[in-house]
């Protein structure tokens, strides 16, 4: 159940969070459902506590790191959603075209490489990681697994 994986991710990231005065927030969506994803839980707890970390570290003090899990048409997932900065534009195409997958030269030291790795975690459990940058501020950065 990914829902009670991101819940326990969560709670886990609460101190650093709170440490650095900044909200998180379990979004919960009443479609999800059924959250049971196809994948290792180790794997994705890894990940979305890599997911966490890198919005606290990038959401300045009063923001709010947001945490949701839905469920769609075959899959399940989990997103973090941030009030920081957003991710650069290379970082978001990169994990669109898999060049995370080969290089980890170009990527920026706020984060890149944990993204690299839980980029290839996700894809090893048939899943995916997607990033998208708000129009205002902050960043969504999403795991989409197979749903059970």
């Amino acid at each position: 159940d990914i829902a009670t994986i991101a819940r326990d991710a969560a709670e886990g990231a609460r101190a650093a969070a709170n440490e650095r005065q900044i909200n998180i927030a379990l979004t919960p969506d009443r479609h999800a459902g059924d959250a049971a994803a196809i994948g290792d839980s180790w794997a994705m707890r890894r990940i979305l506590d890599n997911l966490l970390a890198n919005a606290v570290r990038l959401t300045p003090p009063g923001g709010t790191v947001s945490v949701s899990v839905a469920r769609g048409a075959g899959t399940v997932t989990a997103s973090v959603s941030d009030t920081g900065r957003g991710l650069s534009p290379q970082l978001t195409h990169d994990l669109r075209s898999d060049a995370l997958e080969t290089s980890e030269a170009s990527l920026p030291a706020s984060g890149g490489t944990g993204l690299a790795l839980s980029n290839r975690l996700a894809r090893a459990m048939n899943g995916r990681l997607t990033a998208h940058n708000h129009p205002d501020s902050g960043a969504t950065v999403s795991l989409s697994l197979p749903a059970a």
